[in-house]
């Protein structure tokens, strides 16, 4: 690397062979294209200016984890983040694997994507990888970053933890643009995303994915808030598919599962337990009209035991199929008359007994 820095490029010959067969085993390792992370123990932010483009001549040891360079950051260091085209993982040759070391090789060419950000104790460089091909370049701009230091016993010793937030505006070959945290090359903590379909996120990352709180704008309108885990509405959350069409409660990968509330788009109001994104175990629903049924659901239809009381004074309990009565049941009439016994289909069918107001009861078997 001596050789490689020095400006008399007389002192490379005696490497010229070793260099050849270096690069050959090199080239044998596998390419990574991500952003990477190194850390230089003085401040060298004045020789990086916007738009500067430059070569190293040396080899470089980076890692992708911000994690392992952190540590080795003292007070008035300069860490870089680098967009990364052609870097070359050695991890599983190295002395410890668990640093994700990935090696740029000499001659790699950078362009400064930004002015260096000076936030004390340390300062950011964010470069960018230069290649013949610059069609694919990936559009990523720093934007902020933020450190907290544990404090130390003196001011010029390594600090012990140095906590790094970056955050970092990148749009990738798809067209969806992200804008918020990221962490080792990926989106983490907080940001907000617009794809290229015209949904629109904004919330809580993990790993890339979408976890945590967070509110999705769908192209169509429709919205959701609430909790979220890998990339799924998963937890506690509301969706409002238009202005008169919502549903609050639980969700599982997406799916409406648990107990909650759907209101429809004809003002009807159901609350109760959900399976598969339809009224499914025990519930209410309350329809515009006035009427009134409490009791079991299968598949979004009343089935099971329930009671229906209607907005004019009648009132049925007893069993359902298909949002029909339909079984054994008892059914009062606002009027004062009473029946009691079997149904299908709606209609009184079976063995019953009916009891009018005036008294007079009447056992029969209904056709």
């Amino acid at each position: 690397n001596r050789a490689l820095r020095a400006e008399d490029r007389s002192l490379l010959k005696p490497w010229f062979a070793y260099l050849k067969l270096l690069d050959v085993a090199i080239q044998k390792l596998p390419t990574v294209r991500k952003n990477l992370w190194r850390g230089v123990p003085i401040d060298i932010t004045t020789n990086f200016q916007k738009g500067a483009e430059f070569t190293w001549w040396a080899m470089n040891s980076c890692s992708t984890s911000d994690n392992i360079i952190k540590n080795l950051l003292g007070p008035n260091s300069t860490l870089f983040l680098i967009e990364a085209k052609n870097g070359k993982d050695i991890s599983s040759y190295a002395n410890c694997p668990n640093e994700n070391e990935v090696i740029l090789c000499s001659g790699t060419r950078f362009r400064v994507v930004s002015d260096p950000l000076e936030q004390p104790p340390m300062h950011l460089i964010h470069l960018q990888e230069v290649t013949d091909d610059e069609e694919e370049s990936p559009s990523i701009a720093l934007k902020t970053m933020t450190t907290t230091l544990t404090p130390t016993t003196a001011s010029t010793h390594t600090p012990t933890n140095v906590q790094i937030s970056l955050i970092l505006i990148h749009t990738d070959r798809w067209g969806n643009r992200y804008e918020g945290e990221m962490k080792d090359g990926k989106k983490h903590g907080k940001g907000h995303m617009d794809f290229a379909n015209g949904d629109k996120y904004t919330g809580d990352y993990i790993e890339d994915n979408i976890t945590g709180q967070g509110v999705y704008i769908y192209a169509n309108s429709a919205r959701y808030e609430g909790q979220w885990k890998d990339n799924k509405k998963h937890g506690k959350g509301q969706m409002d598919f238009d202005s008169s069409i919502k549903y609050i409660g639980d969700w599982i990968e997406d799916n409406r599962v648990g107990q909650g509330i759907h209101l429809c788009p004809n003002g009807d109001r159901y609350e109760g337990q959900f399976k598969d994104n339809k009224e499914h175990g025990k519930g209410q629903t309350d329809f515009v009209n006035g009427d009134k049924y409490t009791g079991h659901w299968i598949n979004s239809d009343r089935t099971g035991q329930g009671l229906y009381i209607f907005s004019n004074g009648d009132r049925y309990e007893g069993q359902w199929k298909d949002n029909k009565r339909h079984g054994k049941g008892n059914m009062d009439f606002a009027s004062g008359t009473k029946y009691t016994g079997d149904y299908i289909d709606n209609k009184r069918a079976g063995q019953g007994v009916c009891i009018y107001a005036n008294g007079d009861r009447y056992e029969s078997r209904y056709l």
